[in-house]
């Protein structure tokens, strides 16, 4: 049987055995309209789950890191604003209006191990006002294979070690945004909305 799937970066058609069982994800939940995306940011880190609201985790000192999803995956591009942008674009201002200074602020895009996403694309997911305020010193990026960039953490109980990026350990706070444009706020209790 021929089945169409993902192979890396490519799209194949895999031959599997006739007896192979296909199992399919659940269908998704409705997503938000792309022009209710900056409320909902707004809305989600006003009103986190398991967790303070943003100007309760933050002040003038704090150190935040934005982290983004790469754009790697071979699907059709992105339709304008990107939605990375857009969750950008609301949490800046609420970060700004909770005292957090603009050079404590850093934006990665997190590549890990895949290619390191180019000067246009970082700007075509971020848009011209983030990339002209942050790049290329505060927004960038992350080199999984840079040892310079990497905190070991310890390691699992099987001595796997376990290493982040060193930014995320030398922030106060670190948000997070998934593949779906799904916002994460995670505090030192690891909660997330």
């Amino acid at each position: 049987m021929k089945f169409l799937t993902y192979s890396g970066n490519n799209i194949i058609h895999a031959h599997l055995p006739d007896r192979a069982e296909i199992l399919y994800a659940p269908a998704s939940l409705p997503g938000i309209r792309k022009r209710d995306v900056p409320q909902a940011v707004v809305a989600a880190f006003r009103n986190p789950l398991g967790m303070p609201p943003l100007p309760e985790l933050v002040n003038a000192s704090s150190k935040i890191l934005i982290v983004f999803d790469d754009n790697c995956q071979p699907f059709p591009k992105t339709s304008q604003p990107d939605i990375r942008r857009q969750a950008m674009e609301a949490l800046l201002p609420m970060l700004y209006a909770c005292g957090v200074k603009k050079e404590n602020l850093r934006l990665i895009c997190a590549v890990a191990l895949h290619r390191k996403m180019k000067e246009h694309e970082l700007s075509e997911m971020v848009g011209p006002r983030i990339m002209r305020d942050f790049y290329p010193g505060q927004l960038g990026n992350w080199d999984a294979e840079d040892p310079d960039d990497i905190a070991r953490l310890g390691e699992t109980e099987q001595g796997e070690p376990v290493e982040v990026c060193r930014a995320v350990v030398e922030s106060d706070l670190s948000v997070t945004q998934d593949r779906l444009g799904c916002n994460a706020l995670r505090g030192q209790n690891g909660a997330r909305f």
